[in-house]
């Protein structure tokens, strides 16, 4: 486990898998009530999981 970071109401943080040739990042949110749980991203760039995260909060708020 990688630092952890929070930044406009996402918490990330960073994992190594055991056996794995790359770092994965984590992220969690919440929106309208609604949370955001456990966005996983690996071996793509280092925002990935954040930024789907934002997508995901986006389509549940415009959903509301």
């Amino acid at each position: 486990m990688g630092p952890i970071s929070t930044a406009n109401g996402i918490l990330n943080a960073t994992v190594t898998p055991a056996n794995s040739p790359g770092v994965c990042e984590r992220a969690l949110t919440a929106a309208s009530n609604i949370v955001v749980d456990d966005v996983t991203a690996c071996l793509g760039p280092t925002s990935a999981a954040v930024d789907i995260a934002h997508q995901i909060a986006a389509k549940v708020s415009a959903g509301r």
